[in-house]
């Protein structure tokens, strides 16, 4: 995941996060914690539908000899 930077990695698994969404924090309980990170990370209901995640991305491309580019889609 260092390949492909904090930055773009938010940008696809928080691409549909609602802007008023509450985040967690260090007071957030360890049952909302962790259904926040199997929603964001395993489920994936805030990424774009249809896409592969910055990691696949970046595989597919190396192996087919391609720039690694990698990006999020445009809402």
């Amino acid at each position: 995941m260092s390949y492909v930077g904090n930055k773009l990695a938010n940008d696809y698994y928080e691409y549909k996060l609602p802007h008023d969404f509450r985040r967690i924090t260090i007071n957030t309980g360890p049952e909302e914690c962790s259904r926040f990170v199997k929603d964001k990370y395993i489920k994936k209901i805030f990424s774009p539908p249809n896409y592969p995640t910055p990691v696949e991305e970046f595989h597919q491309n190396k192996e087919k000899g391609m720039k690694v580019d990698l990006h999020v889609p445009k809402e």
